[in-house]
């Protein structure tokens, strides 16, 4: 993202108003001899969901931040540093449910 769609916080800014990450899943496709995409999981604001080609479902739902963290590092092999687990703190896409 760029600093200058970083900076904007209007309303109707996805970018800045909307945690998302897709993780594509590979595997074997067609008669088993080809590797490709074979599905995919993301990550949008507090809910992690899979899709395996067929229909989407919802694998859970982080309440907070700290389930958040734990869900990258899960589900997409994202490990923040301190800083940047701060850095999120204050922000409107903040999770501020249950600890």
């Amino acid at each position: 993202m760029s600093f200058f769609t970083s900076q904007s916080t209007g309303e109707t800014n996805f970018q800045t108003r909307t945690v998302l990450i897709v993780r594509f899943l590979l595997g074997r496709v067609g008669d088993g001899k080809e590797e490709g995409i074979v599905g995919k999981v993301m990550l949008v604001n507090g809910e992690v969901k899979r899709n395996d080609g067929g229909k989407t479902r919802v694998v859970m739902t982080c309440k907070n931040e700290e389930e958040r963290v734990n869900a990258l590092r899960k589900h997409f092999e994202i490990e923040l540093t301190e800083e940047e687990i701060n850095g999120i703190k204050g922000r409107n896409v903040e999770l501020l449910g249950e600890n």
